[in-house]
Order: C-alpha cells, then sequence, then structure tokens
C-alpha cells in the first residue's frame, strides 16, 4: 500500500480510515496501539489535499494525543510547511528546527545541499 495516494478521493478515504481506526483504538484500549504509524500521516495527508486547516489540527491533536512521541522526519517537515502556510513563521522555524534533528538529510536535500 502507497502512503500516499494521488487520486483525492482516495486521499479523503485514507484519511478517514486513519482516524476511524485511531479512534477505535482508544476506545479499545484506552490508548493507541499504532505500530503502522497512521498518526505520522494524517497531517501529510492533509497537505496533499490542500487542506492546510485540517493539516495544522492534525498536528495540534499529535501533539496532545501524544506528548511524548519523536515523531517522524517527513510528518515534521510537512508540519513545518503547514505553519509556514498559515503564517506562523516563528513556529515554523523552532519546527524546521526539530525536523533538522530529527533527519538532516531532509533539510539539506530541500535546501539543495548535498
Amino acid at each position: 500500500m502507497s502512503p500516499f495516494p494521488r487520486d483525492p478521493k482516495k486521499i479523503r478515504e485514507r484519511i478517514k480510515r486513519y482516524e476511524r481506526d485511531l479512534v477505535s483504538e482508544k476506545r479499545r484500549f484506552g490508548g493507541y496501539d499504532d505500530s503502522a504509524g497512521k498518526r505520522y500521516l494524517l497531517g501529510p495527508l492533509y497537505l496533499l489535499l490542500g487542506d492546510v486547516d485540517g493539516a495544522c489540527k492534525s498536528f495540534a491533536w499529535f501533539q496532545r494525543a501524544f506528548p511524548d512521541d519523536m515523531g517522524e522526519p517527513f510528518q515534521y517537515l510537512c508540519w513545518t510547511l503547514a505553519l509556514h502556510q498559515v503564517g506562523d513563521r516563528r513556529n515554523a522555524a523552532r519546527k524546521l528546527a526539530q525536523t533538522w534533528f530529527r533527519n538532516h538529510f531532509i533539510v539539506e536535500r530541500l535546501l539543495g545541499i548535498e
């Protein structure tokens, strides 16, 4: 299964399925057992749809639901872009630094530094 479908309808379906699965896990176990990493893909999937507000809400949920989670570098890069797009430059700069510390190669590649 590709983590990022191209068809907007399939992206929406994937988001709904991931959100439904995570809600079900929370109800069933009292917490999350997301070994598949769905929590890391929700924000980036919202960005693929062009739904920056949905992405920001998803990232805020992630921060509340998983305060001790180190996150995933690509997720953090998308989080940076979402914050930048809504004009929150200060937090976007912080999130970019956090992205750098998770995997500096992603930021270097983005900036064309080889």
